[in-house]
Parts: C-alpha cells; sequence; structure tokens
C-alpha cells in the first residue's frame, strides 16, 4: 500500500507542475511499474487524503491546499476542445502531403490542459527518407496559411509547433532517451491519423514503455487512429530531394542552434529542455511531502 500510495503523490505532484488536477481513472492509467486495481487506487487515495497528502473535490484529486487550480483547468478543458475543432480545420490541407505518415498532438492540448492563447505542438512520423524535405513541405503549407508558429514569436495562440519529427526508418528511440518522462511523452501522443498502420507500429518500436506504463500501453495499443489511403510513388520522389534539403536545413539551422537534437531519422526541436524545469519543480513538491524524487525518472 505504502508504494501504491508514494507512486500516487508522483502522479499528482506531476500533473501539479501543469496545474492538471486528476481523476481516479488518471491514476490508474498512468500508475507506473505495474497495472493496479480501481479498488486499490481508491483504498490509496483515502489513506492519503487521512494524511493530509492530497485532497479531493468533486472527482478531482489535488495536493492538499491545491483546489484552487481545478477551475482554471476546467476552463483549460473547454479551450482544448475548441483547439481540437480547430485543427481539424485547418490541417485537412497537409492530409494531401503523402509523406506524413502519422501526425499527432503532444504537449498541452494532448491532456486537454491547453490554455486559450497556447500554441499547438506536433509530433510527425514522415515515410523513411523524407524527414527533411517533409518537415519543408509542412512548414511552407503552414506558413501559407499563417498558422506556423516561428522562433520567438509572442503571439502564439493556435500557432502549429512543429517539435517533432521520425522516420519510419527509424521509429524506435535512442537508449538514453528511454526514460519515465520520455515513456509519458510516448503515450501522450495523441494521433489525427495515420497512413500504414503507422501509430501502431511505433508503438511496437518502443515497447519498452510498457514497463513503466503498462495501463496506458493496453489503452493506446487498441486506440482507434483514421487512417488515409497512401501512395508508394510520391515518398520515393521525396527521398530524391532529401539530400539537398537536409543539407540546406542544417546550414540554416546551424546559424540558431539551441537545444535541438538531430540525428539520423529524429529531429527535436525544444528551444528549452523541459526535463530541467520540470524535475527542479517536481522534486520541490516533493520535498515538501518528503518524498525522493527517483533521478531514472528522467534518465534510462
Amino acid at each position: 500500500m505504502k508504494m501504491i500510495a508514494n507512486r500516487i503523490v508522483l502522479l499528482i505532484s506531476y500533473a501539479d507542475i501543469f496545474l492538471y488536477p486528476v481523476t481516479e481513472q488518471y491514476l490508474r492509467l498512468w500508475f507506473f511499474g505495474k497495472k493496479v486495481s480501481e479498488e486499490q487506487i481508491h483504498r490509496a487515495c483515502v489513506s492519503l487524503i487521512k494524511r493530509k497528502k492530497i485532497q479531493k473535490k468533486g472527482d478531482y484529486y489535488i495536493l492538499a491546499g491545491r483546489t484552487h487550480i481545478i477551475a482554471p483547468a476546467l476552463y483549460r478543458q473547454r479551450a482544448s476542445i475548441e483547439k481540437w475543432e480547430y485543427l481539424s480545420k485547418k490541417l485537412w490541407i497537409i492530409r494531401w502531403i503523402p509523406t506524413i505518415e502519422c501526425i499527432g498532438v503532444s504537449g498541452g492540448l494532448a491532456w486537454n490542459n491547453a490554455g486559450k492563447n497556447d500554441d499547438i505542438d506536433l509530433f510527425v512520423i514522415t515515410s523513411s527518407h523524407t524527414l527533411w524535405s517533409t518537415r519543408a513541405m509542412i512548414t511552407l503549407v503552414l506558413e501559407t496559411f499563417g498558422i506556423r508558429r516561428r522562433p520567438k514569436e509572442k503571439m502564439i495562440k493556435n500557432k502549429v509547433c512543429l517539435n517533432m519529427f521520425l522516420s519510419r526508418d527509424v521509429l524506435t528511440l535512442p537508449p538514453d532517451m528511454r526514460s519515465w518522462f520520455v515513456a509519458f511523452e510516448v503515450l501522450q501522443f495523441t494521433p489525427l491519423w495515420q497512413r500504414n498502420n503507422t501509430y501502431q507500429t511505433f508503438l511496437q518500436a518502443n515497447h519498452w514503455v510498457k514497463k513503466w506504463f503498462p495501463a496506458q500501453w493496453d489503452e493506446r495499443k487498441v486506440l482507434d487512429v483514421p487512417s488515409i489511403q497512401s501512395n508508394c510513388i510520391y515518398p520515393r520522389i521525396f527521398s530524391l530531394c532529401e539530400p539537398c534539403i537536409h543539407a540546406v536545413s542544417l546550414r540554416y539551422m546551424k546559424l540558431k542552434r539551441t537545444t535541438e537534437r538531430v540525428e539520423k531519422g529524429l529531429a527535436q526541436f525544444h528551444p528549452r529542455d523541459a526535463r530541467i524545469w520540470i524535475y527542479d519543480k517536481w522534486k520541490k513538491r516533493l520535498t515538501h511531502l518528503h518524498i525522493p524524487l527517483d533521478k531514472k525518472i528522467f534518465a534510462p
């Protein structure tokens, strides 16, 4: 029971960083290390409430003294619904880019926790050997429609940020990324549509995430993702342009490089490493609760 209770506090305190109250269903699905029942979650939460580690208001659990985060979170839920509708209207055009094998949402919107003025983070899986040509085409389309978020831009409401690209031939994330934190990001990623069953292939290629979140893994592997028709000819055409576009892109990036990660089949565009500030805020909350934060959560 102590292990379950401590991990529940870890999950609630992690969500608290993002001002996100959680439900019992959330705690069951995101419980890490092993599966637990709803009854086990409920008993542990009751115990934590008695010990004044957490509180419950309505259906939501929060850290003790944090009930004020619930109302704004509900507002962000409503704002997120509007953003999903916005995405479905704006992103239809890039469905015609034949080298997009899967595209989905990460970040706050994937939690339904995006504010009205927030941007939208996208994760793209491309056809093999077309990562940079696909990125260039998506960027061109988003620029044309005025919805791409540019570096250092301040007015970012509903702007689309192309945060991460993977190539279908390199779907397995490298060993140094296989941490609790990245596993959470992988399973939080919400696909909008796919070609060639790419989302399920991506999950299978990163089967290691199951050891962290077995219940969420089971939910995701049966997720019904809309599929669209593929054409094997066009990706071959894109791949012919890939070396040139890759070279030009890297030369352009060289002048503005910060914490981006670029390697074979992977391009990650995060100007600020989220793990650093998240770790600091999480550790601060857990120190107050006298619960240690294992560094393995952020490093494999």
